[in-house]
């Protein structure tokens, strides 16, 4: 059989495309979504921080804030609302007088206020967000900046291994959350 031009234009034609498409092929694989394999439903975002390991991640996660941010204690340490009583005040007494505890009829004393955000705990990892009050004007609300600590501990003390600062106002803080004794 004879091959004429036209068989060897389609053979580079399919060598070429052939040739693209490996090459797309390699560098897409790199592409892959996030995910938790095997799937877990052991802990839910609502009850991470209510367990152990998130009471030791956000008394690490503060303490190291406040030594980084050479504020005048006490402050106040606003939790997220999820938290159930018992376990902030916990918290607060790991953390000792340099933090005051957001209590239902007790004034603040207008003291700063950090606020912790999103807990995320995998395995010996941790992510934690903490509002951080950066500066404040007469009459204003203060300007916070969220901080996302990266943590690894587990069956060791937990300790900030990564840190993330947001920019200057790029999110409000949640609302103080007023610990109601049960």
């Amino acid at each position: 059989m004879n091959r004429t031009r036209g068989d060897k234009t389609n053979q580079t034609i399919v060598a070429a495309a052939s040739g693209i498409c490996l090459i797309t092929a390699v560098i897409a694989g790199g592409c892959v979504g996030y995910g938790t394999y095997p799937r877990s439903n052991e802990v839910l975002p609502t009850t991470a921080v209510n367990s152990e390991a998130g009471e030791e991640i956000t008394v690490a996660a503060i303490e190291w804030m406040l030594d980084r941010d050479e504020v005048v204690p006490p402050v106040v340490v606003s939790l997220p609302e999820i938290v159930k009583p018992y376990r902030a005040h916990r918290i607060s007494d790991k953390i000792g007088r340099q933090m005051i505890l957001p209590i239902e009829g007790k004034p603040l004393g207008g003291y700063p206020i950090y606020h912790i955000g999103r807990l995320a705990i995998r395995g010996d990892e941790a992510e934690i967000d903490v509002y951080r009050p950066v500066f404040q004007t007469e009459g204003a609300d203060p300007v916070y900046q969220v901080i996302t600590l990266d943590m690894k501990g587990g069956l060791k003390p937990w300790r900030v291994e990564r840190t993330r600062p947001w920019a200057l106002g790029a999110f409000d803080p949640p609302p103080v959350y007023t610990v109601v004794d049960e």
